[in-house]
């Protein structure tokens, strides 16, 4: 596994280098205490690297934004951040950092970094990525199905095929899948729950299938295969009765189906 440690403080960086050089499946392609020649050099060597160790708090180029610029890149390293500093943890799950590791940290941190890099796939991949919405909801990814940690995840992601890629504002999902709590609260739970479906779907490699905006969210409706799309093109045979029946919200779109089969 090849790992590179961007960090500005030259004694970070010898730290860190002489922990990862004790763990045998590491090789250490590089070191850098500029955030500028680290990015460039990854953009010169793009896919060869398997893991970056990114310090937060750097002059010039800080490392959330660095992160940022990672993401519009084809086969980008996996991001841990290493740092001092507590209050970034959540501008680092925003960039879809594998770990965030504390200042002092232990040999048994970086362990555990290095076994979430690989249970992550490499984002870009040509995964196949399919939805079935009859007459459950299920994710599979090369036909193999993807397993939610959380249920409100799973649901999140469910009633954003559901609306077939159209942009849906946070307000509208907190009414439909938290209707049960306050609108304040429903907005933070809805951050859990969409940092939680983002993280799954970055295991699985295919976090380009979710696009999150300020107020809004969607699901890239062409990234995947889905017979609820089908079913909307004419194979009505599809539908038998029942539809992502889990969820409340889809019993409207159950009536209109099966009014639309008594039609028939």
């Amino acid at each position: 596994m090849k790992a590179i440690i961007v960090d500005d403080e030259i004694r970070a960086v010898r730290l860190l280098a002489t922990l990862l050089s004790s763990i045998e499946e590491v090789e250490i392609a590089a070191e850098f205490n500029n955030s500028y020649e680290a990015l460039e050099y990854i953009q010169n060597f793009r896919g060869e690297i398997d893991i970056l160790f990114l310090d937060v708090e750097m002059p010039g180029l800080d490392g959330i934004s660095m992160a940022g610029e990672l993401m519009k890149m084809p086969d980008p390293p996996r991001i841990v951040f290493v740092t001092g500093y507590a209050k970034y943890a959540y501008e680092a799950w925003e960039v879809e950092a594998v770990d965030y590791i504390l200042k002092p940290y232990r040999k048994a941190n970086i362990i555990h970094a290095l076994e979430r890099c690989k249970s992550f796939r490499r984002a870009g991949s040509p995964h196949k990525v399919e939805a079935r919405c009859f007459p459950d909801f299920d994710l599979f990814v090369d036909g193999n199905p993807v397993n939610f940690p959380n249920k409100k995840a799973k649901e999140l992601l469910a009633y954003l095929v559901h609306c077939e890629g159209k942009w849906v504002a946070t307000g509208q999902i907190v009414y439909d899948i938290f209707g049960e709590r306050d609108e304040e609260k429903g907005k933070k739970y809805y951050n859990v729950v969409s940092y939680r479906l983002r993280r799954t779907l970055a295991e699985e490699g295919i976090s380009d299938l979710l696009e999150v905006e300020y107020g809004k969210c969607r699901v890239h409706s062409k990234r995947l295969s889905c017979d609820y799309y089908r079913y909307l093109e004419g194979k009505h045979e599809l539908f038998q009765g029942n539809y992502m029946q889990q969820y409340s919200w889809a019993e409207p779109a159950v009536a209109m189906m099966l009014t639309k089969a008594d039609k028939i």
